[in-house]
């Protein structure tokens, strides 16, 4: 690359960086903003960032074409995102019109030569497609244009997963918050159901206690002294539930 290039790259790339790690900004806007600085650097007039919706289709986020964000594509047409998603590496088409390979084509497009790049994450995982279109000037993007996009593509990775993993810590974290709130609720009931309990057993202990009181001046001899065992056993009861009241 020229100095000037490199300039021009390293400008965009800390703007990339900045952008991605503004933690005020939803992704939509963050993506939209990389969009903004991919373009011009380019000396394009269109372009898009599309991202993996599961295994087979891929989904434009943003674009310069506003009626284009939202559409899906399966993987499995012939195009050259699909192209790019099956072989994970860049791919300039210098004019469409003569690909035999990419039958279908959009009117939005204006130009014929396409640069397409992979947004690869951790463990070789495609992310994503960056495709930038309609040239400014020539019909042509450079070799060193393709290597920019490649470098951006990398870049654009960050933004990516840090919005993915801040996604993930906060599902995580609402997950938590509502096992949170069921384990207290759990609690609640177990502690009001401990009480009820307490409490219910506590009233047939005493109306025991009562008539054993009331056995105690009938009986005598042997028989009293069983009647004494059973009052011991109870006030034993009647303390023990008591304690667990008070804990």
């Amino acid at each position: 690359m020229t100095g000037k290039t490199d300039r021009k790259l390293l400008q965009v790339l800390i703007s990339i960086n900045s952008i991605s790690h503004d933690n005020n900004l939803p992704f939509s806007q963050k993506s939209d903003r990389i969009l903004q600085q991919i373009i011009p650097c380019l000396q394009a007039q269109s372009g898009s960032i599309m991202l993996m919706k599961g295994k087979k289709r891929l989904e434009v986020i943003s674009s310069t074409n506003e009626q284009l964000i939202g559409i899906k594509q399966s993987i499995e047409d012939m195009t050259p995102s699909s192209w790019v998603v099956k072989n994970k590496a860049l791919l300039y088409i210098d004019d469409i019109s003569k690909q035999v390979d990419f039958r279908k084509r959009y009117d939005h497009y204006r130009r014929e030569a396409f640069l397409l790049a992979p947004i690869i994450g951790a463990g070789n995982r495609l992310l994503g497609v960056i495709t930038v279109t309609d040239k400014i000037e020539d019909d042509i993007f450079s070799e060193e244009e393709q290597a920019v996009l490649l470098s951006i593509a990398g870049q654009v990775i960050s933004a990516l997963e840090n919005q993915r993993l801040t996604v993930a810590l906060k599902k995580k974290s609402l997950t938590l918050q509502k096992k949170n709130r069921e384990l207290k609720k759990l609690e609640k009931v177990k502690a009001d159901l401990f009480n009820m309990l307490i409490h219910d057993l506590k009233g047939p202990i005493s109306e025991i206690m009562a008539n054993l009181d009331i056995l105690g001046y009938i009986l005598t001899g042997e028989n009293e002294e069983y009647v004494e065992a059973a009052k011991t056993g109870c006030d034993t009861l009647y303390r023990m539930v008591s304690n667990l009241l008070d804990i």
